[in-house]
């Protein structure tokens, strides 16, 4: 992590979420399993990706993972399954939320479009 992203864990800007349970990745729809990060509609935050991960499990094989983004603004607020934001200060904690919402299974407004893949096609059960 560089300089500036230490900076901002320090000052309680950077938090972290993720999803605890293995789950079917579903393909590039509005209906969403992964994990997806939404900055709501009037937001005053740009939010910043520092890093992502992915750890494959024994579900089948997997197309792709990567970052797709919505393809509209909308006002209408994201619906799913909330995960747990952390703040990422050594102090910090889950009630300290920041901007954005964070889901493990959600709705979309629109089918998003994809932008940037992560890892490419890989069976995870046969290795």
């Amino acid at each position: 992590m560089n300089e500036w992203f230490l900076d901002q864990a320090r000052l309680g800007h950077v938090y972290h979420s993720h999803n605890t349970t293995a789950g079917a990745v579903t393909v590039l729809s509005a209906t969403c399993t992964g994990l997806v990060l939404h900055n709501p509609f009037g937001s005053p935050k740009d939010l910043v990706v520092a890093q992502m991960s992915f750890v494959g499990s024994t579900l089948d094989v997997i197309g792709e993972i990567g970052v797709a983004v919505s393809t509209s603004v909308s006002t209408t607020v994201q619906t799913g399954t909330a995960a747990v934001i952390h703040n990422a200060r050594l102090a910090g904690g889950d009630n300290e939320t920041g901007s954005a919402l964070v889901f493990s299974i959600a709705t979309l407004v629109t089918t998003p479009l994809w932008k940037l893949s992560l890892v490419q096609s890989h069976n995870w059960t046969n290795g």
